[in-house]
């Protein structure tokens, strides 16, 4: 009896002292989980932030070659190239520094928040390999419907050159820029996630190239609308005047202004910043 009880004594200590192992064991992984996590999440922060001023001063550049060029040409259904270039040259020099700047600060600040967003979203959905493009996009359009908020701040102080911010015209072009940048995030970023293994230029150009596809109408609806205000603008009067020749002209200067803007920024970022491999976000 007494041998007995010794030896229940000793198997319930060896339980206790194995079950205390696995538990210390487990906080530990815990906590080197809870720290790597940290860390993955700072580094995704300063990623954001590096991609966010290569594409600051990206913009600065592109919008006097492509950008500006693209909102003249979007201002209306049936705009020529004649008026697009007639109007270039008669803007002011401050306008063109004003739209410049306006384009580095709106697509720096929406770049920071486009590509954090999504980091931290994905994360939050996990992301299985065969899920990857699916939540990248999911993640995409919520973090673009965020960052819109922030670029309707800019926009209508590239497209009505001379008025600063003004909530009337703030109020009544956030749902145009809400889907154009919701749309372009979700499909560029799960465009992104098939070419995660190419270099930063060319995925980003590929991917916006894709994206300007599926947000043009939206696209030219926003630009549109705010040119227009306080006269509304319907979706649906745009798309009923979007001839295909218009489409098509309208589809070779966003794509032109879109994929040189991001093939610079990748470009930029490679070279600055010289990561070990391209583009997974």
């Amino acid at each position: 009896m007494t041998v007995g009880t010794a030896a229940t004594t000793t198997a319930t200590a060896t339980a206790t002292v194995e079950s205390a192992a696995a538990l210390q064991k487990s906080a530990a992984s815990a906590a080197a989980s809870k720290i790597k996590a940290q860390g993955a999440s700072k580094e995704a922060e300063a990623e954001a932030l590096r991609k966010a001023s290569c594409r600051a001063v990206a913009s600065g550049f592109t919008w006097f070659i492509t950008e500006y060029p693209k909102l003249l040409i979007q201002s209306g259904n049936g705009t020529t190239l004649a008026q697009s270039f007639a109007t270039y040259k008669s803007t002011p020099f401050s306008s063109h520094l004003r739209g410049a700047f306006s384009s580095a600060a709106q697509r720096g600040s929406s770049t920071c928040i486009m590509f954090y967003g999504q980091y931290y979203i994905a994360a939050t959905l996990g992301k299985p390999t065969e899920y990857a493009a699916v939540n990248a996009g999911i993640a995409g359009f919520i973090s673009g419907g965020v960052s819109s908020f922030v670029h309707t701040i800019f926009e209508p102080m590239k497209i009505r050159h001379g008025e600063g911010i003004k909530w009337s015209v703030y109020r009544k072009a956030i749902v145009p820029m809400f889907w154009r940048h919701a749309l372009f995030d979700m499909s560029f970023f799960s465009c992104g996630a098939l070419l995660k293994d190419h270099p930063y230029s060319t995925q980003f150009a590929v991917s916006a190239l894709v994206a300007s596809s599926v947000n043009l109408f939206h696209d030219l609806w926003k630009t549109q609308l705010i040119k227009a205000l306080p006269k509304r603008v319907k979706f649906l009067t745009v798309l009923r005047g979007l001839t295909p020749t218009e489409y098509a002209k309208q589809m070779a200067w966003k794509s032109m202004d879109l994929g040189a803007n991001w093939w610079l920024m990748g470009f930029m970022y490679q070279r600055l910043f010289d990561p070990p491999k391209g583009g997974s976000q």
